[in-house]
């Protein structure tokens, strides 16, 4: 089997390109998983993966797992220390790598308004809260979810925080939030802008049996006007003490676990 012990090989350079540009990322239809957990899972969800590298430590280390990623993918190669070194975004590397394809899971307005539970994000910026707000909302059940505005879901960042969830979860990234929303309002799908004003509807008070949209806004300053003037309703998670509002994936975390509890009858 080939190895590559050069940072400068193309090969290298172009997993390298695919890490840090969000550009080349869509360009190329490629992404890369590091880690032998977000490979297996990449792989257990029925990624594509074009080419698996490791070192010989991770080869020796996880012989089976590899081997199977090697089976599954159109083809491996290994890697030097060196290498590893020049594609890791982690600080302790786990020396396996895999080139990925994007994977097509989208959901539709379609989707939506036929039934079901969505959480939708506008200008979410935070890679990890990206990832861990996609990681709760497969944990919790949801029907998927809607971005507009945020960060690259498959950067680095989201994907390790994620924890693979980007490969399962139905996924719609929408170029018009303004003009979906108002689609969805027009066939009856509630959508509900999440805010930290006090006089807001209490999310607990509110029911979630039909179609269900709950919009959480950017981590800073929240949903956009625009959103908030056309959704059905404002509604708020109470908080006591003097707190102004929720780290972004906290809220969300709170606002899919009572849409959930409701569906659930608890």
């Amino acid at each position: 089997m080939k190895k590559i012990t050069s940072p400068t090989n193309p090969a290298v350079k172009r997993m390298s390109l695919l890490n840090s540009s969000k550009a080349a990322r869509y360009e190329q239809r490629r992404f890369v998983t590091e880690g032998l957990r977000l490979c297996c899972d990449a792989m257990l969800s029925h990624v594509h993966i074009e080419k698996i590298y490791f070192t010989s430590a991770a080869y020796d280390k996880h012989t089976d797992e590899i081997k199977k990623l090697i089976a599954y993918a159109d083809s491996a190669c290994e890697i030097s220390d060196t290498v590893q070194s020049r594609l890791s975004e982690t600080k302790t590397p786990q020396g396996v790598f895999g080139l990925c394809e994007m994977k097509t899971q989208g959901i539709t307005s379609a989707d939506i308004i036929g039934g079901g539970r969505y959480i939708a994000l506008e200008g979410i910026q935070d890679p990890s809260n990206l990832g861990a707000i996609a990681r709760t909302a497969e944990a919790l059940g949801l029907d998927g979810m809607i971005t507009f505005g945020c960060c690259d879901m498959y950067s680095p960042k989201a994907l390790r925080a994620s924890m693979g969830a980007f490969f399962r979860l139905p996924i719609m990234v929408s170029d018009d939030i303004l003009s979906l929303t108002q689609n969805l309002k027009a066939n009856s799908v509630n959508v509900f802008a999440c805010v930290p004003d006090r006089d807001a509807r209490d999310i607990r008070e509110l029911s979630f049996v039909s179609a269900s949209v709950a919009v959480v806004g950017n981590e800073g300053n929240g949903i956009s006007e625009g959103l908030k003037n056309i959704c059905s309703m404002n509604v708020t998670v109470p908080m006591a003490g003097r707190a102004e509002s929720l780290n972004a994936s906290h809220a969300a975390t709170v606002i899919m676990w009572e849409m959930m509890r409701q569906q659930n009858g608890k």
